[in-house]
């Protein structure tokens, strides 16, 4: 597989996919799940052949393959929706194709079934739903529709039927049950053209302190701090069936007057009535730079960010954008990218791949964006894939205890309860702590604790007794890790202190703790600015996270390297117009500085394999 070039933006590569690649289609539906890509469906460019085949894209490796499947396949169609729930693919709807026997004419007719399909055993479901007449609120058939799952149910809006009148309404159909169960009306159009839905298992929560002193915004993202200024950041919540997320519904729609308008309305399940559900109008806090209008757009969400993307006219031709939408400050701004990646070919699918936090935009690099746009055509030869977090959008570590228990382990380690252990610092102090919850938290401690008591006086440990450990760090760094250890969260002023908080990363990625390597990630993308860029962009780098690395290095505003590239290509930088001897010097620093990080790090892992 070969890869394609890109000019500047290593946060974006284009990629060439292989395999069964699928034809050129328009109305197919893409619907990821774990590590694959489902392609159901569409209309070939012949517009009288609709299909119903099944491909599947190997997200990790780009290779298509077909799926076959001779027991039992549903009626081919274009323009319907395609949702995963659990381990089943959920298809409702869509137009199909046939010909008349008496003419031989090709017409199209809408349809308003539901299929199953079980993607462990890659098999359709074969067992229908009952008639029509014991559902009273079965929709009518119908296409270009738009639906999300949330929790176990289903939940379609607007489309259009065969002679393309609107359906204003949302019907709501409870995947348990199999049972159609509620219809509300929609003020306006909805459909594939103009509208998108997003909905996802996690969100991004703040935690309930008491006492709020403040809320800040920045970076995006919002930071609360109580009343005793420990530091409280966002933090991922996982929804239940029992407890179902919230739908984002966007549309973009022209209005009478011509003008573009944008409107935005959370659908939020109400968990006392099944199926019903209430709807926040959030159209007017929305602010930043909007995306254009967007034609046959669509939504995902990603963390804290609602990412929306689409194809939208540019003079005479088209082009493909992406925008996101942070939900903490509701503001608008476009996602950057090189202008070759996706402002050249044809790039018409979007999807998001959660497990590696990548988005992905499938087309035709050599393809026409025009005319495909012009034939609604789908292509999958090459993708673009996107790295996230290298723009800050990810999502953010689950709390494994919420605030009040994070206090209170604050206040056990500041009391000296229960201590039975000693962590020893580089300059000799020592801080009491309990054995019990570092060999709970710790299992690097634990193991080499529990290899210390078999080799009893044999141990070739010269920093470990059954007492203590000699960590050889200074105080304040011992300190800050123990109140993670304690607390599982960094929240204390001294844990998010810049200098301490590298020290933290170091260590989590050196011992393996991960939860602690995630939160620290997380805080340095929280108050990542100028000022911090720059150490951020270097302990990054050492500790293995070039996203964290990529995003740094765009905030870096006085970077050696790009200065002399701006300077031999007669572009201003804040260095001005100086001459080459003190960029020269400054790279010479930058590259000193950067070897003496290495240099920690080196002395660090041989600290630790001396155990």
């Amino acid at each position: 597989m070969s890869q394609l070039p890109i000019q500047t933006d290593t946060s974006a590569v284009c990629r060439e996919t292989g395999g069964d690649i699928p034809t050129k289609r328009k109305g197919g539906s893409l619907t990821v799940h774990e590590n694959s890509a489902y392609l159901f469906g569409g209309l070939l460019l012949d517009n009288t052949t609709a299909v119903s085949d099944l491909y599947v894209l190997d997200l990790t490796t780009l290779q298509w393959s077909f799926i076959s499947n001779d027991d039992f396949t549903p009626r081919p169609r274009y323009f319907h929706s395609a949702d995963r729930w659990g381990d089943y693919l959920v298809i409702f709807g869509g137009r199909s194709v046939r010909q008349n026997s008496a003419t031989n004419a090709f017409e199209a007719f809408d349809l308003d079934d539901i299929q199953f399909f079980h993607l462990p055993s890659r098999r359709w479901q074969t067992q229908q739903l009952p008639p029509r007449s014991s559902d009273v609120f079965k929709p009518h058939a119908r296409y270009a529709h738009i639906s999300s799952i949330s929790g176990d149910t289903l939940y379609i809006f607007g489309g259009q039927d065969i002679h393309d009148q609107w359906f204003d309404e949302i019907i709501v159909y409870s995947l348990s049950t199999r049972s159609w169960i509620v219809q509300h009306g929609y003020p306006m159009h909805i459909g594939r053209y103009r509208s998108t839905v997003a909905s996802f298992p996690l969100s991004v929560e703040f935690p309930d302190t008491e006492d709020d002193t403040d809320s800040d915004i920045a970076g995006g993202t919002r930071r609360r701090q109580s009343a005793k200024k420990l530091v409280h950041l966002p933090y991922t919540k996982r929804h239940t069936s029992a407890d179902p997320p919230a739908a984002y519904l966007f549309t973009n729609i022209n209005g009478a007057d011509k003008q573009l308008r944008r409107y935005l309305h959370t659908l939020v399940p109400l968990h006392d009535q099944e199926g019903d559900f209430t709807l926040d109008n959030q159209s007017r806090s929305m602010g930043g730079t909007p995306p254009p209008g967007l034609r046959f757009p669509s939504s995902h969400l990603a963390g804290s960010h609602l990412l929306v993307s689409g194809v939208t006219a540019h003079g005479q031709n088209y082009v493909f954008c992406v925008y996101t939408l942070d939900l903490g400050t509701m503001r608008w701004s476009a996602l950057h990218l090189d202008y070759l990646t996706y402002r050249t070919g044809s790039w018409h699918t979007a999807a998001y791949w959660p497990n590696q936090n990548k988005f992905l935009i499938l087309g035709d690099k050599s393809s026409s964006m025009t005319e495909d746009y012009t034939r609604r055509a789908m292509s999958f030869d090459h993708a673009i894939v996107i790295d996230l977090e290298s723009f800050g959008i990810y999502q953010p570590p689950e709390q494994l205890a919420d605030v009040s228990a994070q206090e209170l382990g604050l206040a056990a380690l500041k009391g000296q309860q229960y201590t039975d252990f000693e962590l020893v610092c580089d300059d000799g102090r020592s801080i009491s702590c309990s054995r019990k919850v570092l060999e709970e938290r710790w299992p690097w401690l634990k193991e080499r604790i529990q290899a210390v008591r078999r080799a009893g006086n044999n141990a070739k440990d010269r920093r470990l007794t059954p007492q203590a450990f000699r960590l050889c760090e200074p105080f304040p760094t011992t300190l800050a890790l123990l109140q993670y250890f304690y607390s599982q969260a960094l929240i204390t002023p001294l844990q998010h202190s810049p200098s301490i908080r590298n020290q933290l990363m170091v260590i989590a990625t050196s011992y393996g703790i991960p939860h602690l390597a995630a939160l620290t990630r997380h805080a340095m993308h929280h108050d990542l600015t100028t000022a911090t860029a720059d150490s951020t962009a270097k302990i990054a780098s050492i500790c293995g996270y070039p996203s964290l690395q990529s995003r740094a290095l765009r905030m870096v505003r006085v970077s050696p390297l790009a200065s002399f590239d701006a300077v031999t290509r007669h572009e201003p930088t804040s260095l001005g117009a100086r001459p080459f001897w003190t960029i020269f010097t400054h790279a010479i620093t930058h590259v000193r500085t950067r070897f003496a990080f290495l240099a920690y790090s080196g002395a660090f892992c041989r600290e630790r394999d001396i155990l």
